[in-house]
């Protein structure tokens, strides 16, 4: 822009023009330190911990006004992971990853690499079932923890606390189920621990058939066998057999995979 577009101030000196004044206006902006570091614990250089830098559109050569806007920052990507990580529910458990998982025989063997295989591909549902003490949380939790690095938005919840909120009162009960019905992947953990009530058996069907028809990633444990599951409820453990394929791990009963005992 030449000096025609500019005003003479009182000191004999161009003022800015346009482009430098909304520039100078960004820059400023710039360095305002945010506050978003104090929620998560993550210090940003490029944008101070504001989330976003403040830019110019437009080509100052030949548009007189610049539009001012905001661009999203890298580091809220890595924000976000965290914000789902400690929004999540796995309390404990957060952070642990396979490495953390012992294995000592075949059948560990064959759970991990389930689990992983899972985590790389996570499609359907990932079903760990059987022995008391073998694991299957741990392992389930490693997935659950990849799935939160990965950026996925999870939801943990334990079956017998599920059970005991939803009987509070009917819309207590709607409200809680559709949260878990429609969150983008659930880690139910214990499912089924304690003998079912019929009420229970309809809130389990409610839950895991909405997830069922909509495709949603689903981590369950449970200590229960294949045929108890399907004592129950036949369609329940059909449709859990069918959404879970090759990334479904039975553990056989036997008291020596109890890694409790141990």
């Amino acid at each position: 822009m030449t000096d025609e577009f500019k005003t003479i101030t009182g000191f004999g000196k161009p003022a800015m023009t346009e482009w430098e004044w909304q520039q100078k206006l960004a820059d400023d902006e710039n360095k305002r330190p945010g506050k978003l570091n104090q929620f998560d614990k993550i210090d940003c250089p490029k944008c101070l911990n504001r989330g976003y830098t403040t830019v110019l559109i437009g080509d100052p050569e030949t548009d007189l006004y610049p539009e001012m806007a905001q661009r999203r920052c890298e580091c809220m990507t890595r924000r976000e992971i965290v914000r789902n990580a400690n929004a999540s529910g796995m309390g404990s458990m957060l952070g642990r990853k396979f490495k953390d998982f012992k294995v000592e025989a075949d059948w560990q063997r064959s759970m991990k690499q389930k689990a992983v295989s899972f985590a790389e591909n996570p499609e359907g549902w990932f079903t760990a079932i059987g022995q008391i003490g073998s694991g299957k949380t741990l392992i389930a939790s490693c997935v659950a923890n990849q799935l939160l690095r990965d950026g996925h938005r999870l939801l943990v919840k334990s079956w017998p606390e599920l059970v005991r909120e939803s009987g509070v009162d009917w819309f207590k009960e709607k409200e809680i189920l559709s949260k878990f019905q429609k969150v983008e992947c659930l880690f139910l953990d214990d499912f089924l621990k304690t003998k079912p009530t019929d009420r229970a058996l309809d809130i389990a069907f409610e839950l895991l058939d909405y997830r069922y028809r909509n495709g949603l990633i689903t981590l369950i444990t449970s200590e229960k066998t294949p045929d108890e599951i399907a004592d129950y409820d036949p369609a329940l453990w059909s449709r859990i057999r069918q959404m879970s394929g090759d990334r479904l791990v039975t553990v056989s009963k036997d008291q020596s995979k109890d890694q409790r005992r141990k």
